[in-house]
């Protein structure tokens, strides 16, 4: 599912998932009418229907619900990661030149291979060794200063903090690019939308109430695109911003 994301536009696997379902839903509606099928009667068969069909949308809307609550938590583990890494650069600048500016080219590094090389990785669901590697080369320049003062070792103290909360971040956001949806979960989200959409095609009388049936169905259909996105949260055309490595302190240290 990666590589489709990685290919094709976001906007075409939407016209193609909800277009799709809503034309396999009116063929459905089509043929039931056709064939004169007796539509199910309101005071019997459809209690049990009904009620598969309002557990398959709680389901639905807590899968999705998880679902941007992770993606939204991969975007604040970038903004976090990024925002500890200018709170080190900002730190350093109390240290001497030299050692500020190891530093900062450390860090400048870091940046550069995430955003040229990791990010790219990320997307196919895996992460960079030399991006760790450039992370470690941080630690170490920040190791090779001796604050001579008072002052420069408070600062010091706060850089290899920030530090540390940037090595979490990172571990955070490749965390979050290895998380997936199981592939059963998946199935069983676009199998059971055969039942609301089924149960909407029996309940509807006449071939000339199709609104409720494209209606429900759309509904359905993008709330599973939305599955499919959110699930992927550095992957395709809608995936989470590298705009923190570009803003504030970080913004001469990007490339």
């Amino acid at each position: 599912m990666r590589s489709v994301l990685n290919h094709v536009p976001s906007a075409v696997i939407g016209v193609l998932i909800v277009g799709g379902t809503v034309a396999l839903a009116l063929l459905a509606f089509s043929w039931v009418h056709k064939r004169n099928v007796e539509s199910v009667d309101t005071d019997g068969a459809m209690d049990p229907l009904g009620l598969v069909g309002v557990v398959y949308g709680l389901i639905l809307a807590l899968v999705v619900f998880g679902l941007w609550t992770n993606f939204s938590a991969a975007h604040d583990t970038v903004t976090n990661e990024a925002a500890a890494l200018a709170q080190v650069a900002l730190d350093v600048r109390a240290l001497p030149s030299d050692d500020r500016a190891r530093v900062e080219g450390a860090i400048s590094r870091y940046i550069h291979t995430v955003l040229n090389e990791e990010w790219g990785l990320m997307s196919l669901g895996r992460e960079s060794a030399r991006a760790h590697k450039a992370l470690d080369n941080v630690a170490v320049e920040l190791e090779r200063v001796q604050p001579t003062t008072r002052s420069a070792e408070a600062w010091y103290g706060e850089a290899v903090t920030k530090l540390n909360d940037a090595a979490t971040a990172r571990r955070q956001r490749i965390e979050a690019v290895e998380r997936e949806m199981p592939v059963e979960l998946r199935a069983f989200l676009f199998a059971g939308a055969i039942f609301p959409i089924g149960l909407v095609i029996l309940i509807t009388r006449r071939r000339m109430q199709m609104v409720p049936v494209v209606a429900i169905t759309t509904l359905i259909a993008y709330v599973l695109f939305l599955s499919i996105i959110l699930d992927y949260p550095f992957s395709g055309s809608v995936r989470v911003s590298t705009a923190p490595y570009h803003q504030g302190v970080l913004a001469p240290l990007a490339p």
